[in-house]
């Protein structure tokens, strides 16, 4: 691999390398002064085989637009895939699977999770995060040890159980229309029909306790 060195000060290589779990960095060598990032966007679209896309950075002292800093970056790809790195800052991802791609910049770190398939576009799957409350005479307290579950939609039967402080995280589920449950023995089901979309969503659902029935003598 040749380094290509422009008026940046920036070294960087264009790079190709079949990854089986593994940390992938390229470029090899940064010559970079440190800057204060604020946040990190992972733009990524399907391709025409498998997906490309681009890491930008925003600056915290505000001086202009999210910087690209795709070819500055390190990669990272869970599952095995094949990633290249151009020599125009675009790194392009292909395979069979589902392949979590994930970036840092700066301390900061962005992912996303996609569906690859040989010789066609990849698809961009969603993460759904958030929490199981009960509400109990007008307040919501976090409830370990729930199932949450996709009850409809392309993803029917991924499921989770929430952790002790009431969070779960659903991974790879396919963008669209559908319904999640929440249930726990004990506690009345939260059922919600949404549509997510690519990338990370937030949902959060609401148990009631089942009714205490008195027998009376």
């Amino acid at each position: 691999m040749t380094p290509d060195r422009r008026d940046t000060g920036v070294c960087w290589w264009a790079c190709s390398l079949a990854l089986v779990g593994t940390f992938f960095a390229c470029p090899g060598e940064i010559r970079e002064q440190a800057v204060d990032v604020a946040s990190l966007s992972l733009a990524c679209r399907p391709a025409s085989h498998g997906v490309e896309c681009r890491l930008l950075a925003l600056l915290r002292d505000g001086t202009g637009p999210p910087r690209d800093v795709t070819a500055r970056a390190s990669w990272h790809v869970g599952g095995t895939a094949e990633i290249h790195l151009s020599r125009v800052g675009v790194m392009r991802a292909t395979g069979n699977g589902d392949v979590v791609i994930a970036t840092d910049y700066q301390s900061k770190t962005a992912r996303v999770i996609v569906r690859l398939m040989p010789g066609h576009p990849a698809q961009l799957l969603a993460t759904i995060r958030g929490a199981v409350y009960v509400s109990d005479r007008g307040r919501l307290t976090p409830l370990g040890d729930a199932r949450v579950e996709v009850v409809g939609g392309l993803s029917l039967g991924k499921r989770t159980t929430t952790a002790g402080d009431g969070t779960y995280e659903l991974p790879a589920v396919v963008p669209g229309d559908i319904v999640i449950r929440a249930t726990r023995k004990g506690f009345e089901p939260a059922v919600l029909s949404v549509q997510i979309q690519p990338g990370d969503n937030r949902i959060s659902l609401v148990v009631t306790a089942e009714p205490t029935i008195k027998v009376l003598a």
